[in-house]
């Protein structure tokens, strides 16, 4: 394989400092380790596979040479006992990587001549064909394996068929038989018939490779409603559990009231062809998929037309959400969604939300505007004429806007000082002198905009656990003056476990680079117990002296929230809650 062979190199240190030092070998760790796991590391063993594994067979090291044995040795114990040591992607990076050994004058035989790699630029240019074709042998072994597995039976062996499989079978096995004599040719002979046995029972299996195969079964153009619900339930199982198309077969042999696995197949093809007209890629480089805003908002208005006619009221109401998601460390994705609040209740279901876009890219408005103009034209276009045409009727819109509004409206806590800070600084109060710093990807009117309730609580609740963990940093300091570490502080950890006592799992920490306190990132289901029940151990962690106030802080933030997630809130109410709080 091309992952076992050792490479010529050349020695710069050798050439300056170390006269005695005429190439090198790159060993591959892989190849180290495996000499190691397989016991070669006594005698002459290691030189002698060593020579084996030499590219070409240039050069031989000689099988005497005591320094040569010995460095080989020390070598596969270093890489052994670094693995050992090393876990994940680590490890990988040690396996991957390779070892220098210098060949010394002496300890190498054969055809070896130094000048011919005296040219570098040479050397590399033998180096890379080298490579090259390492990749190319490696990829044909992959290759010749894929094809083999591909045509490999994968089912039940003949005598374990019924007839009616037993024939579909060997159609499949025709194909393949085609496929494998096709050195045939080049003898100028055609193969016209195959004759096998079964291994059990050594029936004879005539496979006439002259006939054509029979028609295909017409599959009826639109199955019905019922039934195509049906097909998409069971595609739906197949694709959530990863289930191939061989197991849904061999189900539907078992089970004969299952839909017969051509129809899957039929109404996958059916989907996917559909979804390539619908989305569309992003602008290069950037990495992300979108749909036209008016397909997506005339099939989802003419479904609620079909099924829910009662619900269709003078005008159509869309909301327009979106947000961002760290799905990894280094790796975040934004998504933007719609929805029509006619269906009320039903709004909030995941089934009724449907999806315009993801794109891999952090939440920035220069991103924003760069990879989704496509979209954004398309919604504003629609904005600005507020109808639709749908299958010739014309319906009324009305757009309201929901989720991270930094993103959409452009007017992050950042934008919002800089505007400020510039109106002071301004030496007149003239019109010219307002404003932000972009103009709103989405055109929204203030009164549209949905304040999303899910971010009110997580930015509230971090203020006040915020002032929490302050306050109980504050006491232990008092108490113990000479306390070194606040994180040691006797208050601090009862805070602590009060909080993990609601239900959730909480730490605090120091940061590495600034020395500061920080804890865990709670969720939003989380943060909801946390408000629900720290306000009850608040007697045991906060002074006497502010406790109440705190926990009024507490309760009436709970309050506030109850009434702002109901279905239907009261605004007055609302509205006087906010302004007592």
């Amino acid at each position: 394989m091309a992952e076992d062979l050792v490479h010529l190199a050349i020695i710069e240190s050798a050439k300056d400092h170390d006269s005695a030092a005429v190439f090198g070998l790159r060993l591959p760790n892989k190849l180290l380790y495996k000499w190691y796991e397989e016991g070669k590391c006594d005698g002459c063993k290691l030189i002698k596979e060593l020579n084996r594994s030499i590219v070409g067979n240039c050069v031989a090291i000689r099988e005497d040479s005591e320094r040569m044995n010995k460095l080989l040795t020390n070598r596969c114990r270093k890489i052994v006992s670094q693995c050992k040591s090393a876990k994940g992607r680590k490890k990988l990076a040690i396996m991957d990587g390779s070892t220098l050994v210098k060949v010394l004058h002496g300890e190498y035989q054969g055809n070896f001549n130094q000048g011919n790699f005296d040219d570098r630029e040479e050397f590399e240019e033998i180096s890379l064909k080298c490579d090259g074709l390492e990749k190319e042998i490696a990829s044909l072994y992959k290759e010749i394996a894929r094809m083999t597995y591909e045509r490999a039976n994968s089912g039940k062996p003949m005598h374990e068929l019924s007839p009616r499989h037993a024939r579909r079978k060997l159609l499949e096995f025709k194909e393949n038989a085609e496929v494998a004599l096709w050195f045939a040719e080049s003898y100028g002979l055609a193969p016209t018939m195959l004759q096998l046995e079964t291994l059990t029972s050594h029936r004879a299996v005539l496979v006439d490779l002259r006939t054509k195969p029979p028609p295909a079964i017409p599959i009826p153009d639109d199955p019905a409603p019922d039934e195509k619900n049906k097909l998409l339930q069971v595609l739906y199982l197949m694709d959530k559990f990863n289930a191939s198309d061989t197991f849904y077969h061999e189900l539907s042999t078992i089970l004969p009231s299952t839909p017969r696995s051509y129809k899957i197949k039929k109404v996958r093809t059916e989907m996917n062809v559909h979804l390539r007209r619908k989305i569309h890629r992003v602008p290069e480089p950037h990495n992300g998929v979108y749909c036209s805003v008016n397909e997506m908002l005339s099939d989802t208005i003419e479904e609620l037309v079909a099924f829910h006619p009662e619900l269709i009221e003078d005008v159509v109401r869309v909301k327009l959400s979106g947000d961002g998601a760290k799905f990894s460390r280094c790796s975040s994705f934004f998504l933007l969604l719609f929805s029509l609040l006619n269906l009320q209740k039903r709004v909030l279901s995941p089934r009724d939300n449907h999806t315009l876009a993801v794109v891999k890219m952090p939440e920035s408005y220069q991103l924003l505007s760069e990879t989704l103009h496509p979209l954004l034209d398309g919604i504003q276009a629609l904005m600005a004429s507020k109808c639709i045409d749908v299958g010739g009727k014309v319906y009324k819109l009305e757009f309201y806007l929901g989720g991270d509004l930094k993103v959409h409206q452009a007017r992050s806590i950042e934008d919002i000082k800089q505007c400020a800070s510039t109106r002071t600084q301004s030496s007149s109060n003239t019109k010219e002198s307002y404003g932000v710093k972009y103009q709103p990807l989405l055109p929204v009117e203030l009164d549209h905009v949905v304040p999303d309730e899910l971010h009110l609580l997580l930015r509230i609740i971090d203020v006040l656990l915020e002032n929490i963990i302050n306050q109980a940093v504050e006491s232990d300091i008092k108490v113990c003056r000479k306390q070194a570490d606040p994180l040691q502080g006797a208050i601090l950890k009862k805070l602590v476990s009060k909080i993990q006592s609601c239900g959730v799992s909480f730490s605090i920490w120091r940061k590495k680079e600034s020395q500061a306190l920080d804890w865990t990132s709670l969720g939003g289901s989380d943060k909801k117990k946390v408000l629900a029940k720290l306000p009850q151990y608040f007697p045991d962690i906060l002074p006497s002296t502010c406790c109440k106030t705190i926990a009024k802080l507490w309760k009436d933030f709970e309050d506030l929230y109850s009434s702002i997630g109901s279905w239907m809130p009261d605004a007055d109410e609302v509205e006087r809650k906010v302004g007592c709080y």
